[in-house]
């Protein structure tokens, strides 16, 4: 059940008959009405605070050693109920970067990030779940900032490498694994599609994933107008425990994201579970996802063009040497980011600031 004034995505889009997200516009009155109808929004945002209090009001009833808050209106709430003496401890959890989520609205935008700012300076600690977060937070003030990244089950994953030299007679695959929204590259993957079926012979592209109705007409539109029925192999969203299976089938693993604030600053899981089934990535210059790939040496950092993703492509699938040292690098450099370590040290931040240290 979704909760009382939570819109479902897309919805206006629907109401309004908006393009599709992959479609870009100029300053028609489609695109005046969709930033008129997310900066009032904001009406709904306000709402976040007096329920987080009702909330706190009549399942918490107390003091509390530790507030863990993700976000700008939870990480204030905490540093309201510290600075009435019912938390002790406010530790700003910092997993997105949440004004990129307003292109449509400056206002919501810059009060996002006053609200982040404002828990990075005051928060007792920030855990950011990437490098550049973490930066970030600290340019802005924080006084204790610590990096825990997003992590995967990788003995899970690393059945996709074993699994893989039993298939017999495979075409060369990227395969693509998330959400299919504006941001996520899917157009920009179409495009490199079209260029790679001149190229290389039996190429395919796997898709793993789901997205609002708009996201899914515009996807689909996409490849039937870039005649690319053979090559895309849409197998829409599958089980966490299903994925080696498919990652099993490809060569190259996608986060191809569009190059946008949101973007720039997230840690893709994805990454990491490609990496971990011993696929050389290809990742979007500027982001954190190409960070991750160039300090490992599991890839490529690409920018957000389709001939370059083509050009990059064809030369992972023929350079055998280079495309066998980038899947190793990428298994050897998975295993920092196996997800119980990564939860061992989350709990062993957490017990330096409980008064008992348990």
């Amino acid at each position: 059940m979704s909760p009382l004034g939570n819109i479902r995505p897309g919805l206006v889009q629907h109401l309004f008959r908006f393009q599709g997200p992959l479609n870009s516009s100029g300053w028609d009155l489609n695109r005046i009405l969709r930033r008129i109808l997310s900066t009032l929004g904001f009406v709904l945002e306000l709402g976040v605070l007096p329920s987080l209090l009702l909330t706190y009001i009549f399942k918490i009833r107390g003091r509390v050693d530790i507030f863990i808050g993700e976000g700008p209106w939870e990480i204030t709430f905490g540093l309201f109920l510290r600075r009435v003496r019912l938390v002790k401890t406010v530790i700003f959890d910092d997993i997105d970067y949440v004004p990129g989520f307003q292109p449509n609205s400056a206002f919501r935008r810059n009060t996002a990030a006053a609200l982040e700012k404002l828990g990075a300076r005051h928060s007792d600690a920030v855990i950011s779940v990437s490098s550049r977060l973490m930066l970030l937070r600290r340019e802005q003030g924080s006084r204790s900032s610590f990096l825990i990244p997003n992590g995967a089950d990788i003995d899970l994953f690393a059945q996709a490498y074993k699994n893989r030299k039993d298939l017999d007679n495979r075409r060369p695959t990227l395969i693509y694994m998330g959400y299919l929204g504006s941001w996520s590259g899917i157009e920009l993957i179409l495009e490199a599609g079209s260029l790679l079926a001149k190229r290389i012979k039996d190429i395919r592209i796997i898709i793993l994933g789901n997205g609002s109705a708009a996201d899914l007409q515009a996807f689909h539109n996409g490849v039937l107008g870039r005649n690319l029925a053979d090559i895309v192999d849409f197998r829409g969203e599958v089980s966490y425990s299903e994925l080696p299976v498919h990652l099993a089938e490809a060569d190259i693993g996608l986060a191809m994201l569009r190059p946008e604030d949101v973007t720039r600053y997230a840690f893709p899981l994805k990454v990491v579970e490609y990496m971990a089934a011993g696929l050389p990535v290809l990742a979007t210059e500027d982001t954190e996802a190409a960070d991750i790939v160039k300090q490992a040496g599991a890839g490529m950092a690409v920018s957000y063009d389709a001939l370059k993703v083509a050009n990059a492509t064809v030369e992972l699938l023929t350079n055998v040497e280079e495309f066998r040292r980038l899947s190793e690098n990428a298994m050897a450099a998975a295993s920092e980011y196996d997800w119980e370590r990564l939860m061992m040290n989350y709990r062993s931040l957490l017990k330096n600031y409980c008064p008992t240290g348990s």
